[in-house]
């Protein structure tokens, strides 16, 4: 079979034509999803940052509610305490007054100075160095 050289150019102009159509189709048909698939990947990414800062934030939020519980304890705790010694004071006090105002147990309050203060603060106990 005789091909005439002008129907190979012919052939040619077509191939390319339809070569070109074919991938501009193409490019039209995969580009958009293409694009849509990028999205996806852009809001899952910024969906997995956000969970993983509430899991930080939860995390916090749990350490604060146990602090606040414990600390709720304690002060249910010295209440019932503070109650307790308020309840042995009382059935401890006799029914008449002291005839003293100072307490046998800090006689150095009961020590006068020439300037007329009641107490020396020199003879005060040692702070302790911890509370410092």
């Amino acid at each position: 079979m005789y091909q005439d050289p002008s129907q190979h150019g012919h052939y040619s102009t077509d191939l390319s034509s339809v070569v070109s159509s074919a991938s501009v189709a193409l490019t039209n048909t995969v580009q958009p999803a293409r694009n849509a698939r990028a999205r996806v990947a852009e809001v899952r990414s910024r969906i997995d940052e956000a969970i993983a800062g509430l899991g930080g934030i939860k995390r916090e939020c749990d350490k604060k509610r146990d602090r606040i519980r414990k600390l709720r304890e304690d002060l249910a705790q010295r209440r019932r305490t503070l109650g307790a010694a308020r309840i042995l004071v009382k059935a401890a006090t006799p029914t008449s007054p002291p005839t003293s105002a100072t307490p046998k147990s800090a006689p150095f309050l009961s020590t006068p100075l020439p300037d007329g203060h009641p107490f020396q603060p020199d003879s005060f106990p040692p702070f302790p160095v911890h509370l410092t």
